[in-house]
């Protein structure tokens, strides 16, 4: 029986989360396109629960198996959701790619140096979004709160970190078998 190496275990864990989160993502998607259909010609639809109030009308999309609800307000806003969404279910599939380098028997390539690029420029997008948010919000007068949003953008940063020198590593050691290479 073949054993299975921790790098094989963390990779097949990345993998499994990935395939939860495009589902999720792909559920999020459909219903919430759905909650458009529903306000607009009044059927009703699994899953989904509209709440009109003076203000706005909000979806409540109901999530199964599990006691627990998104809900944002019924607008064309709802893209920027789903751009979060799908942005996540990306770097997701990459973080899979990530962990897939560890697991091969040829770790100094060219396409590992490439995977580790893109992982290392998605771990930069969400705190060049949260700098110009805060420009924003300075530029408004509110001024800097420390909110939950900040602490993904850390969580961001360390990993962006750790991506970085990971991804120095790999080059130096393609370098070093590129040169052994040439020698032999």
């Amino acid at each position: 029986m073949k054993s299975i190496t921790l790098s094989q275990f963390i990779y097949f864990l990345s993998k499994l989360f990935f395939y939860v989160c495009f589902a999720f993502v792909l559920f999020i998607i459909v219903f919430s396109a759905l909650s458009f259909l529903e306000s607009t010609w009044k059927i009703d639809i699994p899953f989904v629960e509209l709440t009109t109030s003076e203000i706005e009308t909000r979806t409540r999309i109901q999530i199964p198996l599990m006691d627990m609800h998104i809900g944002f307000p019924n607008s064309f806003l709802v893209i920027f959701m789903w751009l979060f969404f799908v942005f996540y279910a990306f770097y997701f599939y990459s973080l899979v790619q990530f962990f897939k380098i560890f697991t091969q028997s040829h770790v100094f390539t060219k396409q590992s140096v490439n995977k580790l690029k893109l992982f290392r420029r998605l771990n930069v997008v969400p705190i060049l979004l949260a700098v110009a948010a805060l420009i924003v919000d300075i530029a408004r007068g509110t001024g800097f709160k420390m909110d939950s949003e900040y602490l993904l953008v850390i969580v961001h940063l360390f990993v962006g970190l750790l991506v970085y020198f990971y991804l120095d590593l790999v080059k130096k050691g393609k370098q070093v078998q590129d040169e052994n290479d040439l020698t032999i």
